[in-house]
């Protein structure tokens, strides 16, 4: 009895908990007990001591765990013949003021009826070892500085032979790490300021004073590393300095900031380059490259007939039209409204054009969902910039841009250096033509079909417009032959298309003035019907203004033509009859 007293005692300078279980009695005595000291000297049995803490402490691992091994059956087994001499495990609970605890249990068998069960209280062990944890994960290096000495010592490190030495001296450490780590822009920089009377001036205002370094590593390469000293004492005697390799943290920012970067130059609606990257990056600058204006024709019509939703989608499928004719360095940019630019690096004539004309083929297939009646077409005016001759993407753009608005007038249509005297010679011709100013009767009860045509048209002739049948037949009346052509509507309220044909047949106007029906009724009897009455030509809507405007012009210069013919044999059959 005297020698379990003595057990007992010496093993209460080490435990925090001593309870004894007797196995004949099945009863459990408290020697000693730190949480609950009241049950000091008492015995319990098994139900009773668990009843005690469940009703006083808080087991945040679950009561499983303590009832799996303080019950009477377990506690037997340490007394079967194969029977376990000892076991241990952890296990956490609150006390009062939700104070968290870690205690190591352990059962040890003394003799044949008695078992040793000690508790210590291993908080502060768990505390520490977790923050040992936390280091090994955030820092690559801990060092700690006798500041009246100099002398340092590793406490942490990943790579020991940084550090080869328990005790080195800190100035001569420092200089090593200096010479053979830190990249060489920075070497005397980072040498001044790891100075130990630096460090020690700079902590006296600051809680720490931070560095950031880059540094060789043997396998990455430069690497970027952040350096911090601070007191670790409250004396101030010990700095501790901690290494953290921050190359993954300046990769992901570097990484943002260029995401960001670009997000702000480009387009939040297309996704195409927006007119403040041009300003910034390309405008002044001088390349060789093909330049492009690309415009969009009609786009107010289709905002106005469609609605913003629909241009929206518009300006959407024809920057995802164009980007797919591109190649990897051709940068498309929406230069404002309905308006891009492209810019095509080290590019020939040949192969620029040919790329121009893909766009605008791309551009005239697209359809655009819920509008399969709306279609789609570019004006694209394309130059190469000269940088031999020092001309700036600007002035090249400004040249790109006339050559657009001579596309612009028959619309669906690329006009490049190489057709520049083409252009002109078109020009003239046009000119010309107006000269003559042919009249052109639109006849449309829709306000919008007829100003598509008349936007077509009335560049190149002057135009006249009525909203149904019976207006048509008074400015026939009215002009007579000053109408070169007439575009025809069938079905419109009143008079129809088919009875205003009946009427100009009846008043022998059809000799003398072309009609050209221009409807979405397209069904074979109904041309059939306009062709039996006159009618030179039939135009399905919707239309590609470039046919209209071609066909319309053809019909003109065909009747001119036929008008001068007859002119001038009526002339000779005159002369020969006197």
């Amino acid at each position: 009895m005297v020698e379990k007293k003595l057990f007992v005692q010496a093993l209460k300078h080490y435990c925090d908990t001593i309870w004894e279980y007797e196995k004949l009695s099945d009863r459990v005595y408290v020697h000693c007990d730190k949480i609950a000291e009241e049950a000091e000297g008492k015995a319990y049995t098994l139900t009773e001591l668990l009843r005690l803490f469940r009703e006083n402490y808080h087991f945040t691992t679950g009561d499983s765990l303590w009832e799996s091994y303080l019950n009477e059956a377990y506690l037997q087994s340490f007394f079967d013949e194969e029977g376990k001499k000892h076991d241990a495990f952890q296990i956490r609970f609150r006390v009062q003021g939700d104070e968290t605890k870690y205690y190591m249990i352990r059962m040890e068998k003394i003799d044949a009826g008695h078992l040793i069960i000690t508790g210590k209280n291993i908080f502060d062990e768990v505390n520490e070892k977790s923050l040992h944890r936390s280091l090994h994960k955030s820092f690559d290096c801990i060092l700690n500085i006798d500041v009246a000495t100099g002398v340092c010592f590793a406490s942490y490190s990943t790579d020991p032979a940084d550090f080869a030495e328990e005790e080195m001296d800190y100035a001569a450490c420092t200089a090593h790490f200096v010479d053979n780590y830190v990249a060489e822009s920075e070497k005397a920089q980072i040498l001044q300021a790891t100075k130990l009377e630096r460090v020690k001036q700079e902590l006296e205002t600051k809680e720490d004073y931070t560095l950031f370094i880059t540094a060789l590593d043997q396998k990455k390469g430069f690497v970027y590393k952040r350096v911090m000293y601070s007191y670790y004492d409250a004396n101030k005697k010990i700095i501790t300095i901690s290494r953290l390799d921050i190359s993954s943290l300046v990769e992901r920012y570097e990484a943002q900031i260029k995401k960001l970067r670009k997000e702000n130059d480009l387009d939040a609606l297309t996704g195409a380059y927006n007119r403040n990257y041009y300003e910034t990056n390309l405008k002044d600058t001088s390349i060789y490259a093909g330049v492009a204006v690309i415009d969009l024709d009609d786009f107010k019509f289709c905002n106005d007939a469609y609605g913003h939703t629909a241009g929206d989608a518009v300006l959407v499928g024809i920057t995802r039209s164009a980007k797919a004719q591109l190649d990897d360095g051709d940068e498309l940019i929406r230069y404002g409204g309905d308006e891009f630019l492209l810019i095509v690096p080290e590019t020939g004539a040949e192969r620029f054009s040919q790329k121009l004309e893909r766009i605008r083929e791309a551009v005239w297939k697209l359809q655009i969902p819920g509008h399969d009646d709306l279609r789609l077409s570019v004006s694209i005016g394309g130059v190469l910039c000269d940088a031999g001759a020092r001309e700036s993407v600007e002035q090249a753009v400004q040249r790109a841009d006339r050559l657009m608005y001579q596309a612009k007038k028959n619309k669906n249509r690329v006009v490049t250096e190489d057709d520049a005297q083409n252009e002109a010679d078109a020009q003239a011709a046009a000119q010309g033509a107006k000269k003559e100013q042919q009249q052109i009767l639109i006849v449309d009860d829709s306000e919008l079909n007829r100003m598509m045509l008349r936007e077509t048209l009335q560049d190149d002739f002057r135009i006249l417009e009525a909203a149904d049948g019976a207006a048509c037949l008074k400015m026939l009346e009215q002009y007579g032959t000053g109408i070169s052509l007439v575009l025809l509507d069938i079905l419109m309220p009143g008079l129809t298309g088919f009875d205003v044909l009946i009427d100009m047949n009846k008043n022998n106007r059809m000799e003398n003035i072309p009609v050209i029906m221009i409807t979405a009724d397209d069904s074979d009897a109904n041309i059939r019907r306009a062709f039996s009455l006159g009618a030179l030509d039939y135009i399905s809507r919707p239309f590609d203004s470039q046919i209209v405007y071609r066909r319309v012009s053809n019909t003109i210069m065909l009747y001119t033509k036929q008008r001068k013919l007859i002119s001038m044999l009526t002339q000779q059959y005159r002369e020969r009859e006197k």
